[in-house]
């Protein structure tokens, strides 16, 4: 059979191999790409076998003895271009060796998964980091931890305080009464007038003025007998202060003594000190001029309010009388004849009703200063 595509006479060509018609393959980093053509492979046949010519119009036999045409070298020609293969080659990867990563602060990402025939090797995407609370948001939440901690703290105050047991108000008053001496402006505490109306003797009305106020101090003044009656109670301090009758015939001094002493110590000692005990020094009055006196232990503050009446003029009396027996109606004692029982028992009566409204009242905040110390007559004790 006459090939169509060589005309006839010439020298065939050598039995050429089938052409390779494998993918090349794809060069990987650092390595050489493989060459695309190896030529015409030799025939490794036995010479004595028979074969066909190519381009030959008669199969014409070979001569054993003659040489062979294919064992001489001949140039190579390029055979016939392969067909284009319509599908496209497919990449094999090869895995490239490890490589170090390096040494990072952060988590260590997740190994890349190996290659595989069906395409190229995608990576697995990194779990997402934790959301890390913005500043906005961590000062909100330590403002409600702060909140949450106050109104804890508020409940559990709260709930004491209702626990707690309330403080009766005639115990306040008591304890507030203790503190007037040094927290009560002195015209809270002695009035600057006295008025005593159906006070005197046969129901005569009665009106007293403040001369002086003596400074405060302890309770040393009072004398060596009263020191020793106080002495279970005690004495905080001793407020004193005359005052004189607006027909200047009497004068009267009065004091009151401040305690530490609870209200049943004083209920033991009140019967002592307005029955059994003498009458006080007073202020500005001699021992001798003392006509009568007076004394109220306060059951509702811890205070002992006393009062001693004298003539004004300077007489003296040889034995004072208290109060009640000088008020009485058979009296016949200067001091009864005087009505000085009712002047002592007047004054001491009024300064014990102003003591308990001062108790009584809220606290007030006075700024008129005390009035300035009067010179006494008889001198100061």
């Amino acid at each position: 059979m006459t090939n169509p595509e060589r005309p006839p006479g010439r020298t065939p060509l050598p039995e050429q191999a089938p052409a390779d018609r494998s993918i090349p393959r794809a060069a990987l980093p650092g390595q050489a790409p493989a060459p695309a053509d190896r030529g015409p492979v030799p025939s490794d046949r036995p010479a004595g076998g028979t074969r066909t010519g190519i381009g030959s119009g008669t199969g014409t036999a070979v001569d054993p003895t003659a040489p062979s045409p294919s064992s001489a070298p001949a140039p190579a020609v390029p055979g016939p271009a392969a067909p284009a293969d319509p599908l496209p080659p497919r990449a094999t990867a090869t895995p490239a060796p490890p490589t170090p990563a390096p040494e990072t602060a952060g988590p260590t990402p997740a190994a890349a998964p190996p290659a595989t025939d069906e395409g190229p090797a995608v990576a697995a995407p990194l779990p997402a980091p934790p959301p890390t609370p913005s500043r906005r948001l961590r000062v909100a939440r330590a403002g409600c931890w702060v909140l949450g901690a106050a109104l804890l703290a508020g409940a559990a105050a709260a709930g004491w305080e209702r626990r707690a047991p309330a403080v009766p108000a005639a115990e306040a008053q008591y304890r507030r009464a203790a503190a007037l001496w040094r927290e009560e402006p002195v015209d809270g505490l002695f009035p600057p007038e006295l008025i005593g109306q159906g006070a005197g003797p046969g129901g005569a009305d009665r009106r007293w003025i403040r001369t002086a106020v003596a400074p405060d101090g302890p309770c040393t003044p009072l004398g060596p007998v009263w020191t020793a009656a106080l002495a279970p109670a005690g004495c905080t301090r001793l407020l004193r202060a005359s005052y004189t009758d607006t027909t200047r015939s009497s004068t009267v001094s009065v004091g009151l003594v401040f305690t530490p002493a609870e209200p049943a110590t004083l209920a033991a000692l009140a019967p002592r000190l307005e029955t059994e005990a003498p009458p006080p020094a007073a202020y500005g009055v001699p021992d001798a001029r003392r006509a009568s006196w007076a004394v109220s232990v306060l059951p509702d503050a811890p205070v002992v309010v006393y009062a001693v009446s004298a003539f004004a003029d300077g007489r003296t009396v040889d034995r004072p009388r208290p109060a009640a027996s000088a008020m009485s109606a058979g009296d016949t004692s200067p001091a009864g004849q005087a009505g000085l029982g009712h002047e002592a028992r007047a004054v001491a009566d009024r300064l014990e009703r102003a003591l308990r409204r001062t108790v009584a009242e809220p606290p007030t905040t006075r700024t008129d200063p005390a009035p300035p110390l009067a010179p006494v007559p008889g001198g100061d004790r």
